[in-house]
């Protein structure tokens, strides 16, 4: 089982025979749905032995155990948000180079939310971006990746009249939106 998922413990069925009606009873319970069932759910973040004892309406009991091992995780880096800096239609690569992974067991699988399956993108629009790897073990891990891009350049330019005909006084300031900021004006 993967760290931070379930598996349900216990045999099918977990006990049989005996007279009567059959209660359960698991030892240790961290991690452990509820331990008077058959086959309770077991999420235990370390190596754990759990027992079960099962007993008969006339006190006889069995003894068995399961031991679950949780799998590490991958851990995956494929960079930060990105924001398209330059002109509008531009793309990004995103991944590390490549996407790092570690932990959990190689060799790794890579999918995105869009279908594609290598391990690192390039020539990415605007948007949000899922990558799931999934390790040996089938242990998986999801990192999103977003994509932005500024509003367009506009520019208003305001005037300001002459005080004098041919005085060489008037002038036009720039209001400049959108886009990244550091503008070079020509």
């Amino acid at each position: 089982v993967c760290i931070g998922s379930t598996v349900v413990i216990g045999g099918s069925p977990s006990g049989s025979g005996g007279t009567g009606i059959l209660t359960y009873s698991w030892t240790a319970t961290t991690g452990l749905s509820v331990p008077n069932v058959a086959n309770p759910s077991a999420s235990p973040s370390i190596v754990t032995t759990y027992q079960l004892v099962v007993t008969d309406s006339k006190n006889c009991a069995a003894v068995d155990e399961a031991i679950v091992t949780p799998r590490s995780n991958p851990v995956v880096d494929a960079g930060s948000d990105k924001t398209i800096t330059s002109c509008a239609f531009d793309s990004v690569f995103i991944g590390g180079i490549p996407v790092v992974v570690s932990g959990g067991t190689a060799p790794y699988t890579y999918s995105w939310n869009d279908g594609a399956v290598t391990q690192n993108r390039t020539n990415l629009a605007t948007g949000t971006y899922q990558l799931v790897v999934n390790d040996n073990n089938s242990c998986a891990v999801t990192q999103p990746i977003v994509i932005t891009q500024p509003t367009a350049v506009s520019v208003t330019l305001t005037p300001s009249g002459a005080l004098c005909n041919g005085g060489g006084t008037g002038s036009i300031a720039s209001t400049v939106t959108g886009g990244v900021s550091g503008y070079t004006y020509v």
